[in-house]
């Protein structure tokens, strides 16, 4: 798997090149695609220190560090599905939610069906102006919990998740997801409203 890691003066930014390549395949140009890339809204800044952020920051903007991004998974499951978050906690400290790191490195890229990434994307992109800038936490929140039941009768641990979902690769059903994803925002701006009576 092939990296490339940009400098600036003030950050260092990691590109990994299944985005470009996926542009490329759709758009047949590699200077459409160089293009498409510099505008990608995800871009993952990479960082030593891990931060704790507030609940709902989700409707903040700006870019997330993967360690934000963990620490986000954290605060929603723990929100949206105590149970399954407990579950999770009780099997070890994988509460830093490392299973995701490829979702979140690559935008689900890896974990969806070619046709279905770009249905993804389109509305991740979307959902930055409309809804949150994090969608993607979202999506794949319910991605994880779309299995729950699975999850916790099978009493997995951190390996077990990472095995599961690396065999459940492109097999998933995106409309499912997407919807559940719609219904967590839902349901965390109605707690929030709730909290702010």
């Amino acid at each position: 798997k092939e990296e490339d890691v940009v400098h600036s003066p003030k950050i260092v930014v990691h590109v990994d090149s299944d985005i470009p390549i996926t542009f490329d395949a759709a758009r047949n140009s590699s200077s459409e695609s160089l293009d498409c890339v510099e505008v990608f809204p995800d871009k993952d800044i990479i960082c030593t220190e891990a931060t704790t952020p507030p609940l709902l920051h989700y409707i903040n903007y700006g870019q997330l560090t993967i360690d934000e991004k963990f620490a986000y998974m954290r605060y929603l499951l723990e929100v949206i599905d105590p149970e399954l978050y407990e579950h999770i906690q009780r099997k070890g400290d994988f509460t830093h939610f490392y299973f995701c790191y490829r979702w979140f490195l690559l935008d689900l890229k890896r974990e969806l069906r070619y046709d279905d990434i770009f249905l993804v994307w389109e509305i991740i992109w979307a959902a930055r102006h409309l809804i949150t800038p994090h969608f993607v936490l979202f999506v794949s929140l319910a991605l994880l919990c779309t299995y729950r039941d699975i999850i916790m009768q099978r009493d997995m641990d951190f390996s077990d998740i990472v095995k599961f979902f690396n065999e459940r690769s492109e097999r998933h059903d995106i409309n499912q997801v997407l919807h559940l994803a719609r219904l967590f925002v839902f349901e965390l701006v109605k707690l929030n409203d709730n909290t702010n009576i």
